[in-house]
């Protein structure tokens, strides 16, 4: 229809736009004369996520993938939400689906390595975070994520390459500052450990909550230890 294929493309520019209340009102209109239209239930979904609105995001995305199971990136974007909310384990779920459909996916890797370091396996980040870099070898969060991954297997030496590699690509990579804190501070380094914790706080806009506390924590933690030495 190409009254249909019109209304897809307005939405298209509409959601590019940053319109999202006007690209879900023509992705709806898509819907209404094309109700098995698996790619306008999810780029309805992406409108929703992007305003907020993420139990309209997942029920569309849940639309897209009966209507079409192939469809990798409904898959993908599902999991994005999944992994906004918390529910990390769900989310793997997805993005293994949306891999297993498109093994070059490079992001759906990382983000199941971020989701796999959060649910505390450092080993399976580690080697989503790999994969991905086979893929795109120039993305920072890999190393960044891959780096705070082998700080939690206790291996510092590798966790400076990785995050000192993430911040070649990104100098304002603040994880990659606290992968760098915690490294040196497992290495007995407690001077270079304070000076990327700081680091990392001064772009704390970057950092999730989680990340901001392991940082202040960490320095509070140093400053005792200081004191107690001298």
């Amino acid at each position: 229809m190409a009254k249909a294929e019109e209304l897809m493309a307005e939405g298209n520019s509409c959601y590019a736009a940053g319109r999202y209340d006007a690209a879900i009102n023509h992705f709806t209109q898509v819907i209404n004369l094309k109700p098995k239209c698996a790619g306008a239930y999810n780029n309805r979904g992406n409108a929703y996520r992007q305003k907020g609105a993420y139990d309209h995001a997942i029920a569309d995305y849940n639309r897209a993938t009966a209507i079409d199971p192939s469809l990798a990136k409904a898959w993908h974007n599902r999991g994005e939400v999944l992994c906004r909310l918390g529910d990390f384990r769900s989310a793997i779920t997805d993005f293994g689906r949306a891999i297993a459909l498109k093994p070059s996916d490079y992001w759906s890797l990382h983000l199941r390595g971020r989701c796999h370091y959060r649910l505390g396996d450092p080993t399976a980040a580690i080697n989503d975070c790999t994969r991905s870099m086979n893929v795109n070898p120039d993305l920072p969060g890999n190393y960044s994520l891959r780096g705070l991954a082998h700080c939690a297997r206790r291996e510092f030496d590798l966790a400076i390459a990785d995050c000192r590699r993430a911040i070649e690509f990104n100098p304002h990579c603040a994880p990659a500052m606290i992968g760098l804190g915690e490294a040196y501070e497992g290495l007995g380094k407690p001077n270079e450990a304070t000076y990327w914790y700081e680091h990392a706080l001064v772009r704390r806009k970057e950092l999730t909550d989680i990340e901001r506390n392991k940082a202040e924590t960490a320095l509070k933690r140093l400053k005792v230890e200081h004191a107690s030495v001298h």
